[in-house]
């Protein structure tokens, strides 16, 4: 018998689906485009959002993103056009702007995991100039200066894990809270409309979040939304941190800043993956139902971004950097488990805004539930790692069923259609095998 179940009313109606959940830190590569376009397949995944982080890393050969591709003579003048390379930038964000998906901006550069020395991920010697470029790039993408553009981008967050260490940042964080508030107070006093934020901490650290707040509070440093990063395979803990956090920020006078975790993805352990690094090592870590690639992953990601729905987290940015290993793809290119897992999500986030109350039993289920304006309706439910085979889903609200559709994505299939057992008003979803599992469900009522 079945510890699990779902229930879904659709006249009961729970505000619209929350798209800014649904975002990414990937936008479709172009350095390898004319090999490899993935814009279709990125363009599918609807998400929201993209966080320009580490794009440099995944478009080798092309000066992208990074203020030491776009400006790199620190000598030259901020205030002269002439002084910054925004060429392939500007592809770059115009190829994601033309898949549907805004831009999210992150200031500063990508991690760098050289060994024993760093060139890029080094804190600036001058603060004050290196304001006047980002405000160069500022202007350039949102007022037009220098042949640019007027996309209105309206997220600019300043650095990037500051609290890596030399990897991304070698000062201290004393040097990072000043830092910040040069540039915060630069941007936002030419661009006052804009969202300035950060700190993008590698974690969820309460002592380091309170350190910078209280110099920002005591040095008038604006702060629009605050960020942080969170790699797991626990979905309680994941779930969690936007009330813990929004507790602390409040607790320290921030009630007013948007609080988003900006990368997140599922992970068992770095070994194989950054630590210890082997072909046996990484091979584990990636496949079977377990890995990054699996069915467990996918899982994890339909379950965490349902549950989001009800914290006060603003938004959130899956780390689907690249293709490969934090990507959606695999070695051979085919389309892996998060791909659809982000698929499934960007169908219902655009297909059916319209969120219905829904609720879970048991402690491995997880539900969004929707609607259009037209009277189509949805279901996606995601089983993280449960062992029942047979998932009850009671629905209510919907009048006389009809034509209903059910995709199962599992280790063994992607979005195969399965047939659904009727039980009164009760749907009955079957899984091939225990384990993790996602379903999509379609349907329209009588009438429409």
């Amino acid at each position: 018998m079945s510890t699990s179940a779902a229930t879904v009313d659709f006249s009961v109606a729970n505000g619209r689906l929350r798209r800014r959940l649904h975002s990414s830190g990937f936008m479709p590569n172009i350095s390898m485009q004319n090999i490899n376009d993935f814009r279709e397949p990125f363009s599918e995944m609807h998400f929201l959002e993209a966080r320009t982080h580490d794009q440099a890393l995944v478009n080798p050969g092309q000066r992208v993103v990074d203020t030491h591709f776009i400006f790199p003579n620190m000598k030259d003048d901020p205030a002269d056009p002439e002084s910054y390379y925004f060429a392939a930038t500007d592809h770059l964000l115009e190829t994601c702007l033309g898949c549907g998906t805004k831009i999210m901006y992150r200031l500063g550069t990508s991690i760098e995991h050289t060994r024993d020395r760093h060139f890029n991920a080094l804190m600036p010697d001058d603060f004050e100039k290196y304001a006047e470029v980002l405000a160069g790039i500022v202007r350039h993408y949102n007022d037009g200066w220098a042949n640019g553009f007027h996309w209105g981008i309206e997220y600019w967050e300043i650095w990037n894990e500051a609290d890596l260490g030399p990897q991304m940042w070698d000062g201290s964080l004393e040097d990072y809270h000043r830092f910040y508030g040069i540039v915060a107070r630069r941007l936002k006093s030419e661009f006052p409309d804009i969202k300035v934020g950060g700190p993008a901490f590698c974690g969820l650290k309460s002592d380091l979040f309170s350190d910078w707040l209280t110099y920002c509070r005591a040095n008038d440093a604006p702060v629009d939304f605050i960020s942080w990063h969170c790699y797991t395979a626990d979905v309680d803990k994941l779930v969690a941190q936007p009330q813990r956090a929004r507790e602390l920020f409040d607790s320290l006078g921030y009630k007013n800043a948007e609080i988003m975790i900006n990368e997140w993805h599922y992970i068992l352990s770095w070994e194989g993956v950054h630590h210890n690094f082997t072909p046996e090592g990484y091979e584990r870590a990636m496949s079977g139902p377990t890995g990054m690639f699996g069915i467990d992953s996918a899982a994890f990601n339909v379950s965490v971004v349902a549950r989001w729905h009800d914290t006060p987290l603003d938004a959130a940015y899956y780390y689907g950097c690249g293709e490969e290993t934090w990507g959606f793809v695999t070695c051979y290119k085919a389309l892996n488990k998060n791909y659809y897992s982000m698929y499934l999500l960007g169908q219902m986030m655009t297909g059916f805004p319209n969120r219905v109350e829904a609720a879970v039993s048991g402690e491995t289920l997880s539900v969004l539930a929707g609607g259009d304006d037209d009277g189509n309706r949805a279901i996606l439910l995601a089983d993280y790692r449960g062992d029942d085979l047979e998932i009850p889903v009671t629905v209510a609200g919907a009048g006389t069923i009809r034509g209903i559709e059910v995709s199962l994505l599992d280790q063994q299939s992607n979005l195969k259609r399965v047939e659904p057992a009727r039980d009164g008003d009760r749907l009955i979803l079957r899984k091939d095998a225990s384990g993790s599992a996602v379903f999509y469900v379609t349907f329209h009522s009588a009438g429409v």
